[in-house]
């Protein structure tokens, strides 16, 4: 049986926040509703700003509160399917993750939800013989019920500011670096150990493609997560050296290999299910480990805006700048190693790692490519190569820095015609290529062919 991604039901359901809201909001209806029993309604009536309505009035307040909440609820529903709506066909489909799992959207239906539970459950109590009508609880809804309003304004607001292209694209960039955070800082002086592992037949080896394969159980879909903390510590426990052939946002297939463990004689089948575990499979990508999603999402609203049926420059802009931002961290970063050790310096995991030239491809290649015939596009993506390079010291990444301009120029020779635009593009060129010296030629662009 898959065991369920729990980080990510609780961060990115949209049903998760709103259920545990209302459970809170059920449990303080019955607390006070007891509280007021134990002390009695005579002594509570007699606290400051306590509502003391008769039975009828109470029952009349406490039904308007619910049905008001009921209708605010589902005012609510539809600005959120709009938004939903509006951001898959404007952006990208992909965005859909990010506003199904923002915090605000999530409290704003759980306030709601949970004001709506607790106006029933506090009318349930209200009777005529004996008389009693629960003013301590009472307050209490009525309180909730200004504090659905407040909501429903704020989720007005929210709402118009989330669904702006600069909005967008930040957040993108924000899941991004979180995610840097959390799979890559810390992670890289796991790089030492005691040399090649074993299985590992050559230093660049990908291990023993022969191994005892741990297949994928129940339906396809995407790697959200790979515990390979518990993964060590597993294969030190067995003595053995697992190689991770589907890591974070690979798609896997019904029953595909996620890992192969080495060597077979000691990989017993009892092991295999263990593994499993470890590997968390959604139907959706995630940010959790997928650091190249959050460049698939600002690649794919670039590409959009580039369309001819959008036209938005500035949109694609925008995306280029939280690209570069993104490459930036991670231009000086010491990436994550392929192989991760043990407490004694044994190898017992080959993962599956980003290399700088990979997100460098992600981020570029599809922009440079749609918005070859546009001179602001390519100037801009120049700019970036140049941020770039101030904090890109490694000589292979300065190199890889030169192969992308020189593709601009490239771009540019093919579609830039006008000598006014290319002589733009080359006073750009010609900074870039004289700090760059060390790592390449940056090439030149020369004049249209007549």
């Amino acid at each position: 049986m898959r065991i369920p991604n729990i980080g990510n039901v609780a961060v990115a359901s949209y049903w998760f926040v709103p259920v545990a809201v209302v459970a809170v909001a059920a449990t303080a209806a019955l607390a006070l509703l007891e509280l007021e029993a134990f002390l009695g309604t005579q002594v509570v009536s007699r606290w400051p700003l306590v509502l003391s309505p008769d039975t009828e009035t109470a029952r009349g307040l406490l039904s308007a509160i619910a049905t008001a909440v009921a209708t605010i609820a589902a005012t609510t529903f539809s600005l959120t399917i709009v938004a939903l709506a509006l951001a898959a066909q404007q952006y990208t489909p992909k965005l859909l993750h990010n506003y199904m799992s923002n915090r605000g959207n999530q409290a704003t239906l759980g306030v709601l939800a949970g004001t709506f539970a607790y106006a029933i459950l506090v009318l349930s109590s209200v009777r005529s013989d004996p008389p009693f009508v629960p003013g301590l609880a009472l307050t209490g809804a009525f309180a909730l019920a200004l504090a659905s309003v407040g909501v429903l304004i704020y989720f007005i607001h929210h709402v118009a500011s989330i669904l702006q292209d600069t909005n967008i694209t930040a957040d993108a960039e924000r899941r991004t670096l979180r995610s840097i955070e959390g799979a890559f800082v810390g992670q890289a002086a796991a790089a030492r150990g005691d040399g090649p592992l074993e299985g590992d037949s050559e230093g660049d080896s990908e291990g023993d493609s022969e191994g005892v394969p741990v297949p994928a159980e129940g339906s396809s879909g995407y790697v959200q997560v790979v515990e390979i903390d518990a993964l060590v510590k597993l294969m030190a426990e067995h003595d053995l050296v697992l190689t991770v052939e589907r890591g974070a946002g690979a798609f896997v297939p019904k029953g595909a290999t996620l890992a192969r463990l080495s060597p077979p004689e000691r990989a017993s089948q009892e092991v295999v299910p263990k593994v499993r575990r470890h590997f968390k499979i959604g139907q959706d990508r995630t940010h959790q480990q997928d650091v190249a999603y959050g460049l698939y999402q600002l690649v794919d609203i670039a590409v959009r805006a580039l369309s001819p049926s959008f036209n938005a420059i500035t949109t694609a802009s925008t995306c280029i700048d939280h690209i570069g931002s993104i490459l930036r961290q991670l231009a000086p970063m010491e990436l994550p190693p392929r192989r991760r050790y043990d407490w004694d310096g044994k190898g017992r995991v080959i993962a599956r790692s980003l290399t700088f030239g990979a997100l460098l491809e992600l981020g570029f290649a599809q922009i440079r490519t749609f918005g070859e015939s546009h001179r602001v596009i390519l100037v801009h993506l120049l700019e970036v190569i140049g941020e770039l390079e101030q904090v890109a010291d490694a000589p292979e990444r300065r190199r890889l820095l030169v192969e992308h301009a020189n593709h601009v120029v490239a771009a540019a020779g093919r579609s830039i015609k006008a000598e006014v635009d290319r002589e733009a593009i080359n006073g750009t060129l010609r900074d870039l290529g004289a700090r760059l010296q060390d790592a390449g030629v940056v090439e030149a662009l020369s004049s249209p062919a007549q």
